[in-house]
């Protein structure tokens, strides 16, 4: 006959097999669930992963910014077959003449001629000056501003300002013979992207012809260049000369709209201040710098690439 403290174990013995298989379920229940959360885990990386490597195999390529353009290749090329490159474009560059002291040819902007210095020039063409980089055009101001940018490894291109025209237009002459041209407008190619150098004064039947000409070429982004900000009063954009911009409107705004590309237009009157404005296919970019020392100066660097433009106000302290 069996003791009665075994009919007493037995329950017991029962209920702890059952509270350890209870245990060993839950245990599996959160096996499989920490398993979930480890495939999901390992998946996301993989994602990560693919998307990280995306990124590399697309760097050197330009990002799309604020006034990013296109975004498919271009058929063809013409020019040089550049397609990738950068350049920048400053307004408003000149320094105060010390009249004070007599002298009356203090060149450019000390920040900007540092920052020109320190910048890493290597994928740079050339830097376009907006105007008023000179604050008379007299001769021996020129000289100074050549002095200062003669070792630069970039080239130069100039449109002319209110101020480099001299007071009354009487330094005209001088600002054409040092440029080297018979008219104040010019154009030029990088690859197949049309630059196009306006007189910012005034539009005149001549110069307009000559812009419907450029225009007529084939070439993939146009760029232009000129001094007066004269889409100001449309947009309430800072400018320096409150000009009437009704005849720009419809004399070359509607030509360079016309022309179906994409557009960049650059003026230089401004000071202490970068604004883009787009007008359907136009971009009209201001930018121009104080005479003095600005937390606010900017120069506009300009990326251009396969699969667009990318400009962005770069401070020059």
């Amino acid at each position: 006959m069996k003791s009665p403290a075994v009919f007493l174990f037995l329950p017991l013995v029962f209920i702890l097999l059952l509270v350890v298989l209870m245990q060993l379920e839950k245990a599996k229940e959160r096996g499989n669930f920490y398993s979930e959360k480890l495939a999901k885990l390992e998946k996301l990386y993989s994602q990560q992963k693919e998307v990280i490597g995306q990124v590399k195999a697309g760097q050197g390529q330009l990002s799309q910014g604020a006034a990013h353009t296109e975004k498919r290749p271009h058929d063809k090329f013409n020019g040089s077959g550049d397609s990738s490159y950068s350049f920048m474009a400053v307004g408003h560059a000149y320094t105060y003449p010390d009249y004070s002291k007599k002298i009356q040819d203090n060149g450019l902007n000390q920040d900007f001629l540092r920052f020109m210095k320190s910048y890493p020039m290597a994928d740079t063409r050339f830097v376009v000056f907006t105007g008023d980089f000179t604050s008379d055009g007299f001769p021996s101001q020129w000289d100074k501003t050549e002095e200062q940018i003669k070792d630069f490894p970039v080239d130069f291109h100039f449109v002319s300002g209110n101020h480099d025209e001299g007071v009354d237009g009487s330094e005209k002459d001088t600002f054409l013979e040092r440029t080297g041209r018979d008219e104040f407008y010019d154009s030029f190619f990088v690859g197949e992207d049309l630059f196009v150098i306006l007189r910012g004064a005034e539009q005149g039947s001549k110069q307009l012809d000559f812009l419907k000409k450029e225009i007529g070429k084939e070439h993939r982004y146009l760029f232009v260049f000129l001094h007066y900000i004269w889409w100001a009063r449309e947009f309430g954009v800072s400018a320096n000369s409150d000009v009437n911009g009704d005849g720009w409107w419809e004399e070359v705004f509607s030509l360079l709209k016309a022309s179906g590309k994409q557009v960049f237009v650059f003026g230089g009157d401004a000071q202490r201040n970068f604004d883009i404005v787009k007008v359907e296919n136009v971009r009209l970019i201001s930018n121009g710098l104080a005479p003095g020392k600005s937390t606010r100066n900017t120069v506009a660097v300009v990326k251009v690439g396969k699969y667009g433009v990318d400009i962005s106000p770069t401070p020059i302290s």
